[in-house]
């Protein structure tokens, strides 16, 4: 019984980690950073469609460089489209418009870039760029979508923990 209890407690730990590591994945973050570039690169994608034939995509990335290191930071700048991740985002055309805008304005402006994603070198991948806007040197983001999501899934949890404890009790 004890080896069970304890396998319970590590499947438990393994998808709270899976969970915490999906919501860091895909909630919105915001890095303030000067931008020094844009780019398109043709992507082969690892699908073959009915007709046999390999698609390929075009690929925009932002090049940009971090304000309180200067390390070098770069965003794919993709439509997510209808699908998963809901960010319903069909302006990557306009986001890059945007950011040639402030590299022919002003090269050295602080720009809030919105992103979900983790760069993975290994892995050639980027978090995607959702959205970007100029902003002052003194700003500082709040993630107030990140704190809503997280507040709603700890209301969750706690409203299943009583019904959990209320059905538990009511059976014995």
């Amino acid at each position: 019984m004890r080896v069970l209890r304890i396998a319970l407690w590590v499947l438990v730990a393994l998808f709270a980690v899976a969970f915490v590591g999906f919501l860091n994945y895909y909630l919105p973050s915001t890095e303030v950073v000067r931008v020094t570039g844009t780019d398109v690169k043709r992507m082969d994608a690892k699908k073959v469609d009915p007709a046999g034939v390999e698609r390929t995509r075009d690929v925009r990335f932002i090049s940009a460089m971090a304000f309180d290191g200067d390390q070098p930071i770069t965003f794919r700048n993709e439509d997510t489209g209808w699908g998963f991740p809901f960010y319903f985002k069909f302006d990557s055309g306009d986001v890059t418009t945007r950011v040639q805008n402030i590299l022919a304005s002003d090269p050295q402006a602080h720009v809030a870039v919105t992103y979900y994603g983790w760069r993975v070198e290994i892995f050639d991948l980027y978090p995607n760029a959702v959205s970007l806007y100029r902003v002052d040197a003194d700003y500082t983001p709040i993630p107030y979508t990140t704190i809503l999501v997280l507040l709603l899934l700890a209301a969750l949890a706690i409203f299943l923990f009583l019904r959990i404890r209320r059905w538990r009790a009511s059976r014995y």
